[in-house]
């Protein structure tokens, strides 16, 4: 790769990120300004008189046009999944462990055989091991989730186990193929 080469895939990229971020709407109105940059940065006619096409300098700028324009901005979502990703499976560190809550845990006496039908559903359509998240059909926070999880391991204390784990606190049944409820 030669020095023209790699300044032309240079130029392509950062005209490429220009025409991506005008025509995705970085602005919060697109106005005339955003069109003339978006026109320029289009114009063929100049690109053609620098980069005389069927040439290796028209590929170099091609490709960081492509590079600019396409893959800059999926690196962008790439970067916002993974960490979002990363951040879901990190476990809550040790200081933030939920308590629990008076009005929820109202909630859960009042409604606890509802609650553990929803427990025994869950339990049965993960093989016998949950964690909070897998209760959200239930109106209650991440503490109240746990608390069904702690009081459910109460209840059947010879059967579950109930701990924080990586992923969270989770409930097992000790035994996967019968579920403690029924």
């Amino acid at each position: 790769m030669t020095f023209e080469m790699f300044g032309a895939g240079c130029f392509g990229a950062v005209i490429g990120f220009v025409a991506w971020h005008v025509a995705s709407g970085g602005e919060a109105s697109f106005g005339v300004k955003q069109l003339a940059a978006f026109i320029g940065a289009l114009l063929g006619a100049v690109v053609l008189s620098a980069f005389p096409a069927g040439t290796t300098l028209f590929a170099a700028y091609s490709s960081g046009l492509a590079l600019g324009f396409f893959i800059v901005p999926t690196s962008r979502v790439l970067v916002s999944v993974l960490s979002a990703i990363s951040k879901s499976l990190s476990p809550p560190p040790p200081n933030e462990v939920p308590s629990e809550v008076p009005d929820q845990l109202k909630y859960i006496d009042e409604h606890w055989p509802e609650v553990e039908r929803v427990v025994v559903n869950a339990l049965e359509h993960k093989k016998g091991s949950i964690r909070q998240y897998h209760l959200r059909a239930l109106p209650l926070d991440e503490a109240g989730r746990v608390s069904v999880l702690r009081r459910y391991a109460r209840t059947y204390p010879e059967s579950t186990s109930f701990g924080q784990g990586f992923f969270g606190w989770t409930l097992r049944l000790l035994e996967p193929n019968a579920a403690a409820g029924e």
